[in-house]
């Protein structure tokens, strides 16, 4: 005889839960008096609930914050877990492949994290900035040079950096800083073109070859590749066709890229994203996912980025989640969706709300004076107890209405009423007593 698996929930996932798992044998939806499943407790669940000697198996919601399997395990000598916090995911949980997650291990971009007018900083500080930047996956530090001007003591700095084991590049045209930061251990240089081409010959540096200054068509990189080539033979180098800000030849410079990876199958090339991400009054997780997945399909093996503008900070760290989101991808070719939602910051991946009339159906469930705390899909704020069903979405009102008098429990309802409006103004879930999700910004990797 087949053991029983036992599926715990409330009055209102009943139905979609069942047909859920409609196909699946020896699976038993069991709903308790409860309304909403996540408000179950240990000992809720022990007082309403025995499993009889069919049962093998028993599966809480994954949103059940104040169960203890372990405790329902030990009393009824059975397994006890708790499942996922979303219903789709129920059939694989329980098949034994547990909650779809994708790893994302895998990358084929490397990131160049620019400290921008190095020279003005101090050495503490340009330290600061490499190991940040490398914590949040940078693979190489670049010194971002003043133009125009020599940096004494670029030496040191990448002499610095080597020692902490850290790849480090140059962003200069400045013949003498080169020379030096070369002659330190330098990794690479940015870059090379007609104007300091003579470096060539000494240069142990990787360096990076772009058009010539005003004039970036593929003429001028073609025959600074061809002079390089020339002098050097077959040495390393990087391509760097240039990518232009949006409304200022973004497209051609889209072109350009394509027609260089043609002419170049097997050489590498990089692209300057932080040209987009600081020059765009936009958020930059969504800007960091677009322009590594178009990195990724163009063949582009280094994206250089930086954080200098206020809405740019946290690139780096961006740019890692972007090159991994579409690296899986690209090689799966679908479109990087439902892969992660860790730069989904502002806003939130899908969920479901409550309607305001399966709302007051929950109330009339009610029987005590908690304040209970939803949005409704309509896009009101809903609080309601067994004596108050306050809507709205003005929140000082809907708290004058709830005439609390206690001081730590009028912040605590505060707190939630402020949440709950973020929720409404950014699309974003809300759930009583959790902090709203903030995508990267508020964990390392998704649960």
């Amino acid at each position: 005889m087949n053991k029983r698996v036992v599926l715990l929930t409330g009055r209102l996932a009943e139905k979609p839960l069942r047909k859920v798992v409609s196909e699946m044998s020896n699976v038993d939806v069991v709903p308790l008096g409860i309304t909403v499943a996540a408000f179950m407790t240990t000992d809720y669940i022990l007082k309403n609930y025995s499993p009889d000697e069919g049962v093998s198996r028993v599966i809480v919601s994954g949103k059940c914050k104040n169960v203890d399997v372990v405790r329902l395990s030990k009393m009824w000598d059975i397994d006890v877990q708790k499942g996922p916090e979303d219903l789709k995911d129920i059939p694989l949980f329980l098949s034994g492949g547990g909650v779809r997650k994708i790893r994302l291990n895998s990358y084929d971009i490397k990131i160049f994290a620019e400290i921008v007018d190095a020279p003005l900083l101090s050495f503490d500080k340009i330290m600061d900035y490499a190991d940040y930047y490398h914590k949040s996956g940078a693979d190489i530090i670049d010194i971002g040079c003043i133009p125009g001007h020599s940096y004494k003591d670029v030496g040191k700095v990448v002499s610095a950096l080597k020692d902490r084991g850290y790849m480090v590049s140059i962003d200069t045209f400045d013949r003498d800083t080169i020379a030096m930061a070369d002659s330190a251990g330098v990794d690479y240089v940015l870059s090379l073109n007609s104007y300091n081409m003579d470096l060539a010959s000494s240069l142990n540096a990787c360096p990076v070859i772009v058009p010539d200054f005003g004039n970036l068509g593929m003429n001028s990189l073609i025959e600074n590749v061809r002079n390089f080539r020339a002098i050097r033979g077959d040495k390393k180098f990087i391509i760097d066709p240039v990518i232009s800000p949006f409304n200022v030849g973004f497209i051609d410079s889209i072109v350009r890229y394509h027609r260089a990876k043609e002419l170049f199958p097997d050489v590498e090339m990089l692209m300057g994203i932080g040209n987009l991400t600081e020059l765009t009054d936009g958020d930059s997780t969504g800007l960091n996912m677009a322009l590594v997945s178009i990195a990724q399909e163009l063949g582009v093996r280094y994206v250089l980025t930086t954080e200098v503008v206020n809405w740019a900070k946290g690139s780096v760290r961006e740019v890692d989640i972007a090159r991994r989101i579409s690296y899986y991808s690209f090689a799966e070719k679908l479109p990087p969706k439902n892969v992660s939602g860790l730069l989904v910051a502002l806003k939130d991946p899908p969920f479901s709300r409550f309607t305001v009339e399966e709302l007051r159906s929950m109330q009339r469930e009610i029987k005590d004076r908690n304040w209970r705390i939803f949005v409704s899909s309509e896009g009101k704020i809903c609080v309601f107890n067994r004596d108050k069903f306050l809507l709205g979405t003005d929140i000082h009102k809907i708290f004058t209405e709830m005439q609390i008098t206690d001081p730590d429990h009028a912040f605590y309802i505060g707190r939630e009423l402020y949440k709950a409006k973020i929720s409404i103004i950014l699309s974003k879930n809300y759930v009583q007593d959790e902090e709203l999700r903030w995508g990267y910004l508020c964990c390392g990797e998704e649960d």
